[in-house]
């Protein structure tokens, strides 16, 4: 993927897998994430986590299960 695919992927992502349902707005949703990282619980759920990162290699490589690197491209030098 190119660096602005990856980006426009990452917001996609972070909408759904940081999103907090909370009822009080804005302010409950930060206040919560502060009182979970405080207590060492993790801000968003990693089930929905995987299920999105799951659904970008899907969209890109045509299975959702696909190896993410092949021992070929990991000795290939980064390109930024």
């Amino acid at each position: 993927m190119d660096v602005q695919s990856c980006i426009e992927a990452y917001c996609d992502l972070s909408k759904v897998v940081f999103r907090d349902e909370n009822i009080f707005g804005r302010l409950g949703r930060v206040s919560g994430r502060f009182v979970k990282a405080f207590g060492g619980k993790p801000w968003f759920d990693a089930r929905k986590f995987e299920t999105e990162v799951k659904s970008i290699v899907k969209k890109r490589l045509g299975n959702a299960d696909a190896p993410l690197a092949t021992g070929h491209s990991l000795q290939e030098p980064s390109k930024v």
